[in-house]
């Protein structure tokens, strides 16, 4: 049985949940797809939750079934929230689930895919508003405790002892295999939402149908197992950490729907053994805070080296040369940096780390280690989500995650190593750690 907080409650919070599940045929987002969606096994969902303290501070956090959000989405949001209920940009965090199973929403990448559904795009957008409108509508009072669970199905998909780092299992490699939890229940300790974090990507699932992969059935298995709560999957930094799904070869095969279910399965138990477990009464005001940095890139290829780049290739990598050429002609350099967001949300010692860009799982394993004792969730995919954030050690070692994942997104170089020391620093800053950043480990 699920044990009662004994504490007095500080907060009022309200929840809603809205099915976005596109009405027609789309593009998917992940794998580089070239056709249209053609079913779907598993239908996406908006959840929002609000939370009032009791000096009246407000935060709204947003978890969606998507990829992730495009910048334009991010701001309409943002904004629409803002007008109709105050909330700056600081109070409201948009987490994507990172399901590949999901539509493209995002038009500044348009050399993946042939199309955007941009009126599905603005519907959606305003589905997310009105969700979290939904959710301030009527607040009550909740207690907040923090538990966490143990789930072992990611691994580590970065093979740096290898010529050019493959995307091949790494039993050794960095993983993080605790879910930190938050539950917010009424005064008799019925749980109105769930807030739950793994870092795994959301990658079981690939082909034509859409669904919300592992972390949509196991907010689904837990909505069950909770009626009228919300089960909200926060996605953590896991962009070198996929499904433990491997073949015969030792190689990653890909997933079917009954492996959906049992990995959303093992999550969801992983989340209830949580709850009945040790957990930790918290209260307290609440924190709302955010952060653009730069993001130093190393220094790019020469144009006679794009030249070079573009007359070989005929893939990916050509057509990031071929743009960067065009880039260098049209504005005669390329750029040095690139912005990236951090927020940190708190409920007394709690907190919230939320990175907007596709994280790699040291960053979540430094974050809460430097936070500790202090209960922690942390997060990827909040906000627009640029492209892959490898830490410092890991650039060396070169890879996808490091490296070669810049002409999918066509950035004009690799992030420097620097870049862990900013995003660190800024996080502990911004959640109120007492010591600055460390090197991940």
């Amino acid at each position: 049985m699920m044990r009662q907080s004994k504490s007095n409650s500080t907060l009022s919070a309200g929840i809603a949940r809205r099915c976005i599940t596109p009405p027609r045929p789309v593009f998917q987002s992940g794998y580089g797809r070239s056709a249209k969606s053609e079913g779907v096994y598993q239908q996406l969902h908006a959840r929002a939750l609000v939370l009032e303290d009791t000096k009246r501070d407000r935060v709204a956090i947003l978890t969606a079934e998507l990829l992730d959000f495009s910048q334009p989405l991010v701001d309409a949001i943002k904004a629409g929230v803002k007008t109709r209920l105050g909330l700056d940009e600081s109070q409201v965090l948009l987490s994507a689930s990172h399901t590949h199973c999901g539509p493209v929403v995002d038009d500044q990448i348009a050399n993946l895919y042939p199309e955007v559904d941009m009126e599905y795009v603005r519907w959606l957008g305003q589905a997310c508003i009105d969700t979290i409108c939904d959710a301030a509508r009527e607040l009550k009072p909740v207690t907040a405790q923090f538990a966490t669970g143990v789930a072992v199905f990611g691994i580590n998909r970065r093979r740096p002892d290898l010529p050019g780092c493959p995307m091949l299992p790494n039993p050794s490699g960095r993983c993080d295999h605790e879910v930190t939890i938050l539950k917010l229940a009424q005064p008799n300790g019925d749980p109105v939402a769930i807030l739950f974090s793994y870092a795994c990507h959301a990658t079981v699932m690939g082909g034509q149908i859409i669904g919300g992969d592992y972390p949509g059935h196991a907010q689904l298995q837990l909505e069950m197992e909770f009626p009228g709560a919300n089960a909200m999957f926060l996605a953590g930094c896991f962009g070198d950490v996929r499904p433990r799904l491997i073949n015969a070869k030792g190689s990653f095969r890909g997933g079917s729907i009954d492996d959906v279910r049992a990995l959303g399965r093992e999550l969801s138990l992983a989340v209830m053994a949580g709850l009945t477990g040790t957990v930790q009464d918290v209260t307290g005001p609440l924190l709302h805070r955010i952060e653009t940095v730069q993001l130093p890139y190393q220094k790019p290829l020469t144009k006679d080296e794009f030249g070079k780049v573009a007359a070989r290739n005929q893939g990916y990598e050509g057509k990031w040369a071929k743009v960067m050429l065009e880039r260098l002609e049209k504005d005669g350099r390329l750029p040095r940096s690139r912005p990236s967001t951090v927020q940190a949300l708190g409920i007394g010692p709690f907190r919230i780390v939320a990175f907007n860009d596709e994280m790699c799982v040291g960053y979540q394993l430094q974050v809460k280690k430097r936070l500790a004792p202090a209960p922690a969730l942390v997060a990827g995919y909040c906000g627009c989500s640029r492209s892959y954030v490898p830490t410092a050690d890991m650039i060396p070692q070169g890879g996808y995650e490091a490296h070669t994942n810049i002409h999918v997104y066509l950035e004009p170089a690799p992030l420097a190593p620097k870049t862990e020391q900013v995003l660190l620093s800024t996080a502990l800053r911004l959640a109120g750690a007492k010591r600055g950043a460390a090197k991940a480990s």
